[in-house]
């Protein structure tokens, strides 16, 4: 979780209000999850995932971490209840409910599982009147309309923060595109908040990001902050290169110094010491 993330969450975190609940839909390994017990605002925090290879290494993760309740479910998300086949190269990361696309590079063989396959609406229907969903990660490579039409009427309930991956060029067959998501989530009453986590190809093409939606209703819809700053991660990082060469330029050029120095330093202490030893034997030579 970035800090603008957290940031939001913050400013829409009330005193007095319900319990918060926080759904992580794509678990993998757990890091996501991890950082959402570590934020403190959430009281439960529920992740699905459906990669039997992942589950312990998730259980292991959170349990040394663990300061809420959690609770880890070997399942995917969907628009319906049913099995799927879960598709998943060596990189574990890049696992879907889709297959690759023709022209995606896997990494390695290519994996099959049967996974069952539940809907957010479906889940939402045992949470307890006392307790609110107030955030909603989404990250299911491609299938993230899926899981948010199969989520309607509990979001529509609770009204939770929704953080969804957009993806910009096709990686996987029939995937969902980020236009889809944007005008699905604007009917249900959502405006786009911020991107993150941007992943560009080596031309510089936008390949994915996080994107988060907010309640049309919530404070933040309506505000504006006109104090604006440039978030372009390429000159950021560009200028940060820079910057760090500048220094190791610097820092060089004073250990060249110093190491100049300390030569001398060593040159002048050996022609002290040969003085010496001819004095010395000068001495030897007169007594």
């Amino acid at each position: 979780m970035n800090k603008s993330t957290i940031k939001l969450l913050s400013s829409l975190s009330q005193p007095g209000q319900l319990p918060l609940i926080a759904i992580d839909v794509g678990a993998h390994h757990g890091h996501y999850s991890e950082s959402l017990i570590q934020s403190g605002f959430f009281e439960r925090v529920i992740a699905f995932e459906p990669n039997p290879d992942n589950l312990g290494i998730i259980s292991e993760r959170i349990s040394l971490s663990a300061s809420c309740t959690f609770e880890l479910i070997p399942a995917a998300l969907g628009a319906n209840t049913d099995t799927s086949i879960l598709y998943f190269d060596d990189n574990t990361a890049t696992a879907s409910l889709l297959q690759y696309g023709e022209n995606y590079k896997t990494q390695g063989n290519i994996n099959e599982h049967s996974v069952p396959v539940t809907t957010l609406d479906l889940f939402c229907d045992g949470i307890s009147e006392a307790h609110r969903l107030s955030f909603l990660k989404v990250d299911t490579q491609g299938n993230d309309l899926e899981v948010i039409k199969g989520g309607q009427k509990c979001i529509s309930k609770h009204r939770p923060v929704i953080q969804v991956e957009l993806i910009f060029t096709p990686l996987y067959k029939n995937q969902c595109t980020p236009k889809d998501i944007y005008e699905t989530l604007n009917d249900f009453g959502y405006e786009m908040y911020t991107l993150s986590d941007l992943h560009v190809d080596m031309n510089g093409r936008l390949i994915y990001c996080d994107c988060l939606f907010i309640p049309s209703e919530s404070n933040l819809a309506s505000s504006v902050d006109h104090g604006y700053i440039c978030i372009d991660d390429r000159e950021s990082l560009e200028i940060q290169i820079k910057i760090l060469s500048d220094i190791c330029k610097e820092r060089l050029e004073l250990i060249q110094r110093l190491d100049s120095e300390l030569k001398k330093t060593q040159q002048t202490i050996t022609v002290q010491q040969l003085f010496q030893n001819i004095k010395q034997k000068i001495i030897s030579w007169v007594q």
